[in-house]
Formats: C-alpha cells, structure tokens, sequence
C-alpha cells in the first residue's frame, strides 16, 4: 500500500440536494478523498487541465467535480478554501 499526500487544504465542502439525497455518505467521502490527491473525475480535458492549473497557481478551488454519470443521478460538488477564486458551474 502507499500514500498520496493531499495536493490542497480542503475548506468548506458543498453538495447540491441531488447528491445528499441520492449518494450513499461513503462514496462522497471516497470522491472528495480522491479530488484532494489530484484525481478529478469524470471530467473532460480542459477540467482536468483547469483542475491542475488552479493547484500549481497555489488556487484550493477547482470547478465543481461530476460525481457519478448523469443517467443516475446529476449532482456536483466542490470544494472551496480561502482563495479569491470561486468554483465555476459546469
């Protein structure tokens, strides 16, 4: 086994009703676990470049991160620190 350290500080953690609702608590944690070791998703190319630019620029805010395929559930969520910059809606 190895470790992964985290790439950013985590600050307040949002999900929309959709995803509370319908997403058992223990993949949101293993999404969100997996989002701070640099491992965005399902997201296409230029969210993934964005993603990577925003941590080396020292930014903790990406853009909001698909969970899961839209035919069973649509829901995003993001994770926000102290940084000026804020999530953008996908």
């Amino acid at each position: 086994m190895y470790y992964t350290p985290q790439l950013f500080p985590v600050g307040k953690v949002v999900a929309t009703s959709t995803v509370v609702g319908l997403v058992p608590q223990a993949y949101l944690i293993e999404c969100l676990r997996r989002h701070m070791i640099g491992d965005w998703g399902c997201v296409g190319e230029e969210d993934t470049k964005t993603n990577n630019e925003a941590v080396e620029a020292g930014f903790a805010s990406c853009p909001p991160t698909p969970l899961m395929r839209p035919s069973r559930a649509r829901g995003m969520a993001t994770t926000r620190s102290g940084s000026s910059r804020k999530p953008t809606a996908a």
